[in-house]
């Protein structure tokens, strides 16, 4: 998630929407979310893994791809839980690869759309809406199979409070750990370490919007402290959480879709 001044926001639970500037100064990093990137003014360059950097006018990377990006205009930017229907359908139109542009995916009225947002927020949960079905609509892929044993873990661990380890979780789903681990990583893509640190990054962004105290974002999302978040926070955004509070204005929104 880009750093940006006067930037608009929507956050739900299995994606989000942010529209405004980029920082001038990348910083490479990563995250578990998919990520599409809009250039509605200027050039957009964007640089994943050892690719090098080029510019497109709009981007898809994949979920936990290293990357950085910078723009000389308006970006939008919208990123999907790849656990999600949306999710698995947009990594389906990566095919292995980290990235690809997307600009023939896109109607004008998408871009249309995020334009109409920057001047009224009111329009932002349902821009999202329509830049989320405009691109996934041209993925053909059917949904992946995916373990019921890991789908019921996942539920586990987006609506509990608390993320239970390895031992407890597999126990839940009735697996053994071993068994467990590897199905796991199989559907997800990632370890469960990752994914957990993945959760307790995204209770950090929900923790912040409602409080400034670093500290207090931290403890709800159960980071070690307040140092911890703003490392982790750097490592997956670019940018530590003081400047999501100093940058934010956002319109959040708790209710979460399957697509």
């Amino acid at each position: 998630m880009p750093g940006h001044d006067a930037t608009l926001r929507v956050i739900r639970r299995t994606d989000a929407l942010f529209l405004g500037r980029l920082s001038s100064t990348p910083e490479v990093h990563s995250h578990h979310a998919i990520q599409c990137a809009i250039a509605l003014e200027g050039e957009l360059r964007v640089e994943v893994g050892t690719s090098g950097s080029v510019a497109l006018p709009s981007v898809l990377i994949g979920s936990d791809q290293r990357h950085a990006m910078w723009a000389s205009g308006l970006v939008g930017h919208f990123y999907v839980s790849p656990e999600s229907n949306a999710g698995a359908r947009l990594s389906s139109m990566l095919v292995g690869r980290p990235f690809i542009e997307i600009e023939s995916r896109l109607p004008s009225r998408a871009r249309d759309a995020l334009g109409e947002a920057w001047h009224s927020e009111a329009l932002l949960e349902a821009c999202l809406d329509l830049l989320i079905t405009s691109v996934v609509e041209t993925a053909l892929a059917p949904l992946p199979d995916r373990d019921p044993r890991v789908v019921a873990a996942l539920q586990i661990l987006h609506q509990e409070d608390g993320s239970p380890g390895l031992v407890e979780l597999s126990r839940r789903v009735g697996l053994s750990p071993d068994r467990f681990r590897h199905l796991f990583k199989r559907d997800t893509g990632v370890t469960l370490r990752r994914y957990r640190r993945w959760i307790r990054l995204v209770r950090s962004l929900d923790a912040l919007q409602q409080t400034p105290d670093v500290t207090e974002a931290a403890a709800r999302a159960e980071f070690a402290d307040a140092a911890h978040l703003s490392r982790v926070f750097r490592e997956s955004f670019s940018f530590p959480p003081r400047v999501f509070l100093r940058d934010s204005r956002f319109v959040q929104a708790s209710r979460s879709k399957s697509r």
